[in-house]
């Protein structure tokens, strides 16, 4: 079946959605070899340890904000900023349907340095979310860390109990209101995983999966470290 595709990709090449020129790797499909070494090339930067801001240090630490307000997770491993050609990418994954884009996405976070964990679980959408989309980007994402790394997804561990309106049209302030008591914990699940990835697609101000890692740790689960593709850079 690979063969096929590679084939089939040789013959009729899909567009890169950033640029629209032809896909011209198998391995980095739909994206182009271009748009992904820039995409690539923009991950190599030092940041907090805690909620993944760029940092203008030589090394990772953590900000003043978070050594005086730390979060309930231990630690964020994002790739790159919001920004450029990762950002575009990202939201032709979201908003415009290109599934197909989360496995070579997916293959940044393959990229980090992540430590060992039980189980990946990925941010929950909200049922209305979900059905408008027709998928959750954070599970995709998830799925293919899975198989890079072969530890199980648990995309019904975490549940959003409640609506609310998306983190983008909101302050921040309203942000961290927004997602309080949103997430809850299956009830089904009796044994709960001891570390866990926490992955989603664009960390903002950290409001969402903060809360998430709120509701995991206080179900049992010891250690709760967040995946992302992208920390925003002003919010």
């Amino acid at each position: 079946m690979r063969k096929v595709w590679s084939l089939l990709n040789l013959i009729l090449p899909e567009q890169c959605p950033i640029c629209n020129r032809p896909s011209d790797n198998l391995k980095t499909s739909p994206l182009c070899s271009c748009c992904w070494d820039l995409i690539r090339a923009g991950g190599a930067k030092r940041r907090c340890l805690r909620c993944g801001i760029a940092l203008d240090t030589t090394y990772d630490t953590s900000c003043l904000e978070c050594i005086k307000d730390p979060p309930f997770y231990e630690k964020v491993y994002v790739f790159g900023d919001y920004d450029g050609h990762l950002r575009e990418a990202i939201h032709y994954m979201k908003f415009h349907g290109r599934k197909n884009l989360s496995k070579v996405l997916g293959n940044l976070l393959g990229m980090l340095d992540i430590p060992d964990v039980d189980a990946i679980i990925p941010v929950p959408l909200g049922r209305r979310r979900l059905v408008q989309r027709g998928f959750n980007q954070s599970y995709l994402l998830a799925r293919r860390l899975s198989v890079i790394s072969s530890v199980p997804v648990l995309d019904d561990l975490l549940l959003k109990k409640t609506e609310t309106p998306p983190q983008s049209l909101l302050s921040r302030q309203e942000r961290l209101r927004n997602q309080r008591g949103s997430f809850s914990l299956n009830p089904n699940y009796q044994k709960i995983p001891r570390r866990v990835a926490l992955v989603d697609d664009v960390v903002t101000t950290t409001a969402t999966v903060n809360e998430c890692a709120r509701v995991l740790k206080k179900a049992g689960v010891k250690e709760v470290y967040v995946i992302a593709l992208a920390r925003a850079i002003s919010v």
